[in-house]
């Protein structure tokens, strides 16, 4: 992969779990539930990037 695309990769992560913060701070979660379920948006967008990843070649 080269620099530019985990770059990319990277501020696309960054920005899904931006925006899933704030959807879920807008639900009236606490904190502790709004900060467990970013880590595992975390997880799923980045196990998705690395299949898609390793599928592109």
């Amino acid at each position: 992969m080269s620099t530019t695309a985990q770059i990319v990769t990277l501020i696309s992560v960054l920005a899904s779990l931006y925006l899933v913060t704030r959807g879920f701070r807008s639900h009236g979660l606490s904190v502790n539930a709004t900060i467990k379920m970013a880590l595992v948006w975390a997880v799923i967008i980045l196990a998705g990037t690395l299949l898609i990843s390793r599928f592109a070649g």
